[in-house]
């Protein structure tokens, strides 16, 4: 695991999901998240999450696909639940998500997310808020 600080606050690692080494970039920029997770060694299908609030003052949470593949739901699956759980963590800023996987099952998705959220720096980024 590799945490660098300039110029902007990045956490890089590697772990084997399913049987897969997949690498993870986590960057923390001040209006962006930008997860990298990449089991090809290339950029994926890049999505955007964000948390909207709704009338009653719960979070809704929204997942555009800005490039790449359009039919694989289980990537918004991800994002959605990733973005989730950032909120949770405080951090309201939205999140630029790159997916390639090599397989899309339901727990390697969960291990991604579960990943993620274990290695993000959570003081560092809810700092940042605005």
């Amino acid at each position: 695991m590799q945490a660098i600080n300039f110029p902007v606050k990045q956490q890089c690692f590697s772990k084997t999901v399913g049987d897969q080494l997949t690498s993870f970039l986590i960057c923390t920029y001040a209006d962006y998240i930008l997860v990298i997770v990449s089991q090809t060694g290339s950029v994926g299908t890049l999505l955007r999450a964000k948390s909207v609030s709704s009338f009653g003052g719960d979070n809704t949470f929204m997942v555009d696909i800005l490039f790449g593949q359009r039919t694989e739901q289980w990537h918004e699956v991800c994002a959605r639940q990733l973005m989730e759980q950032l909120s949770h963590a405080g951090i309201s800023r939205p999140l630029l998500l790159s997916l390639a996987l090599q397989r899309m099952e339901v727990s390697s998705l969960r291990e991604i997310v579960r990943l993620i959220m274990s290695n993000f720096p959570i003081k560092e980024a809810a700092n940042l808020q605005s």
